[in-house]
């Protein structure tokens, strides 16, 4: 606080009145008061605004410090009153302060609170204070302030935009300039100077000025103009002078880059985009307008360079399309078996457009071949033909793969029904099969019913895409009765064998007689 003291009241006095004297020529605010017995003097020096940008501003303060101590842990603080509102800054430190020496302090304020002309109090702070000729601390602290205007164009910002976009090529475009204040304060006097870069303006000089006048924040205001581009990438050089919220007169100048284009563009597209390889497909062509002005006798020459496929038509008549139109043109495509991976299809689009002449544009769209892995069951043999019951039965099965890709995974199980009973396992796992290999596998049964049995052959197998796929083939087989004349014949086998030993043993005991009675003789 200003504390006044008896002594050296005279001397105190003369202090003060030789610092206002000092100081009286300055135009800048300034405060005074004693420290003690002696007089010191703020005087703020300017105050700043380095960056008015929305919704952060930076203002910068500085202020002379006039008196006899040095002050120690001083502080400074900014208070911003617009209206009924106040915005306060955090204190920023300044450390020791000696007399007759600048600081400067800068502070980051919320410019969405703020308006062009407010009220400001800089408040400094000190927590002591040191005396230089005695060498020691005063203990005098204390708290001043500085009362100022504060008068800034808080977010000044304009923008420029050109709608809409894309424009096309040689031809008339009606467009608009649009300017926008999208900052917290008024400009007034605003001229716009356009020079076209790339292009034309029509009706108007070059440079083309356009007066606005003022723009309040939030407003903005399209003027009307029309452009013929004559290069893909145009641009309009635009200046923009004017003054802002405190008189000053200010210019920028921005590039305003725009598109153009032909305005036509077509797209062909197959439906499916996916063949199989080794066969004729169906295709839809989708032929799309995908541009903004409407095309007349469309005529589309499809073509292709050292493809194998085939293509059927190979030019198409689409006729009239209007912009976004999508019209659908079948064809035939037949692919050999030796394609592989994608193959490109060239076209060149014909047609004509309104006031215009003749166009030719050009593209691609692309065919991806699927290569097919088919395992086919070629033959099934039966031996005997027409097997009895009780008798033994081998059924054969062939396979091939008549893709152009091996088969992985090859599993063949065979499934019989009642009235056969399998001799051996009723599977067998190939693993890789490639392309046009023949396989034969036996599967053995033993008779047990007679009529009509079957066996079904299930194939599986995964195609080189992974897919898992399986052929299937039943085999019909008629099983017979045991017949009668077999065992006849077995019961006369037997018979004519038990002869043959009756005889032999009678041969054998004739014999053996004869040669007893010989001896006997003897």
């Amino acid at each position: 606080m200003w504390t006044l003291k008896n002594k050296n009241r005279f001397a105190a006095i003369a202090t003060a009145v030789l610092l206002v004297i000092s100081v009286s020529t300055f135009s800048q605010p300034v405060t005074k008061g004693t420290l003690g017995s002696k007089v010191v003097v703020f005087t703020l020096e300017g105050i700043n605004v380095l960056d008015s940008s929305y919704p952060a501003s930076v203002v910068q303060v500085t202020v002379s410090y006039f008196g006899t101590y040095t002050l120690l842990g001083s502080s400074m603080q900014l208070k911003i009153t617009c209206g009924n509102s106040t915005y306060t800054t955090d204190p920023v430190s300044l450390g020791s302060w000696r007399p007759s020496t600048q600081k400067i302090a800068t502070f980051t304020v919320d410019t969405t609170k703020l308006s062009s002309n407010c009220q400001s109090e800089i408040v400094i702070s000190w927590s002591d204070s040191w005396d230089d000729s005695l060498k020691m601390n005063t203990g005098y602290g204390g708290t001043t302030s500085l009362d100022t205007t504060l008068t800034a164009c808080w977010g000044e910002q304009l923008q420029v935009s050109l709608n809409p976009q894309p424009t096309y090529l040689s031809s008339v475009n009606p467009v608009f300039l649009t300017v926008v204040n999208s900052g917290q304060s008024s400009v007034d006097n605003l001229v716009i100077t356009i020079i076209p870069q790339g292009s034309l303006l029509l009706n108007t000089s070059i440079p083309t000025v356009l007066e606005v006048g003022r723009l309040d924040p939030g407003m903005k205001k399209s003027l009307p103009l029309q452009i013929i581009p004559q290069s893909n990438f145009p641009s309009l050089a635009v200046t923009l002078s004017y003054t802002d919220c405190m008189g000053n007169k200010k210019t920028s100048s921005l590039q305003i880059p725009f598109y153009a284009t032909t305005g036509q563009s077509i797209l062909v597209v197959p439906e499916p985009s996916v063949l199989a390889s080794g066969q004729a497909s169906n295709v839809n062509l989708k032929v799309i307008n995908a541009g903004n002005v409407p095309i007349k006798n469309l005529n589309i020459i499809l073509s292709l360079q050292k493809s194998p496929l085939s293509i059927s038509p190979a030019m198409l008549s689409i006729g009239d399309l209007r912009p976004g139109e999508v019209k659908t043109i079948p064809i035939s495509v037949s692919v050999p078996t030796t394609a592989s991976s994608s193959e490109t299809v060239s076209y060149q689009a014909l047609y004509t457009v309104e006031g215009g002449g003749v166009v030719n544009t050009a593209g691609t769209f692309s065919f991806y071949i699927a290569q097919t892995s088919r395992v086919t069951i070629t033959s099934t043999d039966i031996v005997p033909q027409s097997p009895q019951v009780g008798g033994n039965v081998i059924v054969a099965v062939g396979l091939i793969n008549d893709g152009s890709f091996p088969v992985y995974g090859v599993n063949v199980s065979a499934t019989a029904s009642q009235g056969l009973a399998p001799l051996r396992s009723t599977y067998t796992y190939l693993g890789q099969l490639n392309p046009q290999v023949l396989t034969s596998l036996p599967f053995s049964f033993k008779a047990t019913l007679e009529g009509v049995q079957e066996v079904k052959f299930i194939v599986t197998y995964r195609d080189a895409y992974g897919r898992v796929m399986n052929t299937e083939r039943t085999v019909l087989i008629n099983v017979s009765p045991a017949t009668t004349s077999s065992s006849t014949q077995q019961a006369s086998n037997f018979r004519d064998n038990s002869l043959l030993i009756a005889l032999t043993l009678i041969i054998i005991v004739a014999v053996a007689f004869a040669a007893y009675r010989r001896r006997a003789k003897k």
